[in-house]
C-alpha cells in the first residue's frame, strides 16, 4: 500500500524498468529468493506498475545497451547527460538522476 500512496501523490517524468538482461550480481543488498527466478519477479513488477497505471520503457541488452537507452530517453525529455570517469558513471543535469554501481563498460 505504501507503494500506492507513494504513485498517487508523485508525478513521474520517465519510469526505466531493466528487464533481466545481465547476470545477477550479489551485491549484499540483493535477495536470493529474487535471484532463482528473475523473469518471474520481473513479470510480478510489470503486474504492479500496470496495475497502478506507471507507464514505465524497459531497458534491455547489456550494460552499455541500457546506458545509451536510458541516456537518449533522457535526452527525449529535456534532460541531458554526462560521462564521468571519476566513480560515479553518470549524472544527470536539471534532475536528481544520479546511477551508482551502474557496473562495468
Amino acid at each position: 500500500r505504501l507503494a500506492q500512496v507513494i504513485n498517487k501523490i508523485s508525478a513521474w517524468d520517465l519510469v526505466l524498468f531493466l528487464e533481466p538482461t545481465v547476470a545477477f550480481v550479489q551485491d549484499g543488498t540483493r535477495s536470493e529468493v529474487i535471484a532463482s527466478d528473475r523473469e518471474a519477479y520481473s513479470r510480478r513488477m510489470k503486474q504492479l506498475l500496470d496495475e497502478n497505471q506507471v507507464e514505465y520503457t524497459c531497458l534491455s541488452g547489456g550494460y552499455y545497451e541500457r546506458f545509451v537507452q536510458a541516456k537518449e530517453l533522457l535526452a527525449q525529455i529535456g534532460l541531458t547527460t554526462i560521462w564521468r570517469m571519476t566513480g560515479v558513471p553518470w549524472s544527470v543535469h536539471k534532475g536528481l538522476v544520479n546511477c551508482r554501481n551502474f557496473g562495468t563498460l
